[in-house]
């Protein structure tokens, strides 16, 4: 089932400090999904951890060649990841597909088995089907977009990614 936005924003703020930490120390976690978070307590606005690093890679940005071995799990693997040549963004796209899911109860991308997601992945068409999405905001959608931009140059960085409005707008409310 689909989580309140409110969750998955202090979900996803969370995420991406992890992300724009590991990423500062040239760390490619490559295996961010729902299986991976946990939750260090019991109680209803837990903070997470991101855990299980066993895929993750150290790779320098622009001083050594992207990676290309296709680890991770299929629904939550980039466009680049499957074409063998990625880097840091991967886990941001995998950041946008579990943005994606955690507000509508479903990927983005689908098949019968990973072949017809791989597919799904590739070819790239994804959408924000009414019934699922007409109680979401606008700004949320366009968070999901630019988390999911095909070319991994364009796609938001973690960084990026605290800076949305739809992060900002309701991480501010909580402060008044």
């Amino acid at each position: 089932g689909a989580l309140p936005a409110e969750r998955v924003i202090h979900l996803m703020m969370q995420i991406c400090e992890a992300l724009g930490e590991a990423h500062s120390k040239n760390l490619i976690h490559r295996d961010i999904k729902p299986e991976n978070i946990l939750f260090e307590t019991q109680e209803e606005d837990a903070p997470i951890k991101l855990i299980d690093f066993g895929l993750s890679r150290r790779h320098v940005e622009g001083m050594e060649p992207n990676l290309s071995n296709p680890v991770g799990s299929a629904y939550y693997m980039s466009p680049e990841l499957l074409k063998r040549n990625y880097s840091a963004p991967t886990d941001i796209w995998s950041t946008g597909i579990l943005t994606y899911i955690l507000l509508c109860g479903y990927a983005p991308f689908n098949g019968d088995d990973d072949d017809e997601i791989f597919d799904a992945i590739l070819r790239g068409h994804f959408d924000f089907p009414e019934r699922r999405w007409m109680d979401k905001s606008p700004l949320c959608i366009d968070f999901i977009k630019c988390l999911l931009r095909r070319d991994p140059r364009k796609r938001y960085t973690a960084q990026e990614a605290l800076m949305h409005p739809w992060i900002v707008d309701m991480t501010s409310k909580d402060i008044l």
